[in-house]
């Protein structure tokens, strides 16, 4: 990625609104992908660690405040503020955060980002839907800023994961690689047993890989963090 052709892209061909509060072209070899809803996942923050510094592109839609009073639970599905500039889509979940890292020849790879406080077959299917909405709006920002993604990997940051039954294989220290041709699991969550997060069409299986985040106390809030090394540029 050219920072200051893409750049000059993002400033012609999008939004004020969704370059002001979600995306974020800067060079750094830490970046983080957070979930500030304590009420519904749990706050966590996960720390993307890149071997060196690489021009990276964030994409992080944040949640919508409403009128409703602060202290009144929120039980809705996750709003997303960036909605209004996808409103054509038909899926309107998101992931927590994306990560576009450049590659070779101008290339891009996308590591996706949900953070859960629990992961079980019932929450699996939620994150699957929002990996496939992130999906559906990556594919347009790229054709927009003529960025071609070559690989997708996709990630579970969650503190229970109920996934596992045995002893974690798939940890964020396993090579992760691009998208695997479509063949639809026997049930659910044999695709999470395959390292995979099957999407259906038009995106199939998705290379998948589980993110184990400990608690912590941060400014006297329980947060769920973690660490991802990322695959080398």
């Amino acid at each position: 990625m050219s920072g200051s052709a893409l750049q000059l892209r993002m400033q012609e061909r999008l939004s004020e609104k969704l370059l002001r509060g979600h995306l974020q072209l800067r060079t750094a070899s830490t970046f983080h992908v957070e979930e500030s809803d304590p009420l519904n996942d749990g706050a966590a923050d996960v720390e993307l660690v890149l071997s060196a510094e690489h021009e990276c592109l964030l994409y992080a839609p944040e949640s919508v405040p409403d009128a409703r009073s602060a202290t009144k639970p929120d039980t809705t599905p996750k709003s997303r503020s960036d909605t209004t500039c996808f409103q054509f889509l038909r899926n309107q979940r998101l992931a927590d955060g994306t990560l576009l890292v450049p590659t070779v020849e101008g290339r891009v790879a996308a590591h996706i980002v949900e953070c859960k406080k629990t992961l079980n077959p019932r929450k699996w299917s939620q994150v699957k839907e929002q990996f496939a909405g992130t999906l559906y709006r990556l594919r347009a920002l790229s054709q927009v800023l003529e960025l071609q993604i070559d690989q997708v990997i996709c990630y579970t940051a969650c503190r229970d994961n109920h996934m596992v039954r045995t002893s974690p294989a798939n940890t964020v220290h396993r090579r992760a690689y691009t998208g695997l041709s479509a063949d639809p699991g026997t049930s659910e969550g044999s695709d999470h047993a395959q390292h995979v997060a099957d999407l259906g069409p038009p995106f199939g299986r998705i290379r998948h890989v589980d993110i184990l985040l400990r608690i912590e106390q941060l400014d006297g809030q329980e947060v769920g963090c973690g660490r991802l090394e990322l695959p080398a540029a």
